[in-house]
């Protein structure tokens, strides 16, 4: 990886607050190098340069339907990929542990609220992660 390339990973680190965003191929090396002994990161990579969608290698789908209540790898994806959408606020902050809880659900919601009215999203307000949220979480 060149300087201006680790500049930016750097810069996009430092900006999503030890959120490391880098393509797939560069993935294993800039994420354990970016690991410290008391700070993991989480390697947020971009998977299919064709399709375009984002992962953070947690659940690779999306068709699971997540609420409130919900547990898992799908409900620690989604919240890597809120907090990887550092312009919503509640998102940033999230905790990645697999809970679909309170804050998630308004994080998810925020999320959903801002797709629509920056973007046109046209995606229900309901606070669930579904086909189209997902749709929009990975783009």
């Amino acid at each position: 990886m060149n300087a201006r390339k680790r500049m930016a990973v750097a810069v996009a680190t430092a900006a999503l607050g030890g959120l490391a965003v880098v393509p797939a191929a560069e993935a294993a090396s800039t994420s354990a190098n970016h690991q410290s002994a008391h700070t993991a990161t989480v390697a947020a990579v971009r998977a299919d340069r064709t399709a375009g969608s984002w992962t953070c290698n947690y659940y690779h789908g999306n068709s699971k339907i997540l609420r409130s209540g919900s547990k898992g790898a799908a409900v620690k994806e989604a919240q890597c990929l809120l907090k990887l959408h550092w312009k919503s606020p509640l998102g940033k902050h999230l905790a990645i542990d697999g809970k679909y809880g309170p804050k998630t659900t308004k994080a998810v919601h925020e999320f959903q609220h801002l797709r629509n009215k920056y973007q046109h999203a046209h995606i229900r307000v309901d606070g669930i992660v579904g086909p189209q949220t997902w749709k929009w979480l990975r783009y």
